[in-house]
C-alpha cells in the first residue's frame, strides 16, 4: 500500500463510495460488519444487490446521521464491488455476454471474489483508521481538480471516462464532448 500523502481527497460522483466510507466512519460500522459477515456469496445475492445499487445513492450528512437504510445500502455496495469481477465495477457489463457477473474462480491464482470479500470484512477497522486522514465527498471531479495544488506530495487517482464508449460502457456515465477532452 502507498504511504499516505499530505492531503488526500476522494471525489465520487455517483455516491456509493462516499456512503460506504461514511458508514465505516460511523458508530454503525459494527452493524455493517455484522451484515457483511452474514452474506453467503452466491449468484442470487449478487443479482439482488445489482438491482439495489443501480438506484440513486442518498448520502447522510455525516457519520452521526447514518440510518439502518444507509447501512443496508453501504453493505450492498461492498458486496457488489467485492464479489463482482475486478476491473469492471460500475460498467454494468462484467460477463462475457455483457451482463454483470459475480467473480468465480476455480484455481487459487488471484483469489476468488468470496475470499477477497472475507479479507475486506476483516480489514474494516484498518480501513476506518486509514480514512481518518482522507476527505471523502460526493462531487464532480472537474470542479475539484482545479483546486488541488500540483505538488509532489499530492496524490490523485482518477478513474478516467471512456470517451468513445461512455454511456454504452458505464452504468453511471456522463456526457463528454470533444470540447471537454483537453481537460481530461
Amino acid at each position: 500500500a502507498k504511504r499516505p500523502s499530505a492531503v488526500e481527497n476522494v471525489c465520487d460522483l455517483p455516491g456509493g463510495l462516499v456512503l460506504l466510507a461514511t458508514v465505516i466512519q460511523s458508530a454503525r460500522m459494527d452493524d455493517l460488519r455484522d451484515r457483511l459477515a452474514r452474506v453467503l456469496p452466491n449468484r442470487q445475492t449478487f443479482d439482488a444487490i445489482l438491482e439495489l445499487i443501480a438506484k440513486p445513492v442518498p448520502v447522510p450528512s455525516g457519520p452521526e446521521h447514518v440510518t439502518d437504510e444507509d447501512v443496508a445500502h453501504a453493505a450492498a455496495y461492498a458486496v457488489g464491488w467485492w464479489l463482482g469481477q475486478g476491473g469492471r465495477a460500475g460498467t454494468g457489463r462484467d460477463g462475457r455476454d455483457n451482463t454483470p457477473t459475480m467473480s468465480v474462480r476455480f484455481d487459487a491464482v488471484g483469489g476468488s471474489g468470496p475470499s477477497r470479500f472475507a479479507a475486506f470484512i476483516d480489514s474494516l477497522e484498518a480501513l476506518r483508521d486509514r480514512l481518518r486522514s482522507v476527505a471523502v465527498f460526493k462531487g464532480d471531479a472537474f470542479l475539484v481538480l482545479p483546486q488541488i495544488p500540483d505538488r509532489f506530495t499530492s496524490a490523485i487517482y482518477i478513474d478516467p471516462p471512456f470517451i468513445v464508449q461512455g454511456k454504452a460502457l458505464y452504468t453511471h456515465a456522463f456526457d463528454v464532448t470533444p470540447r471537454d477532452e483537453p481537460g481530461l
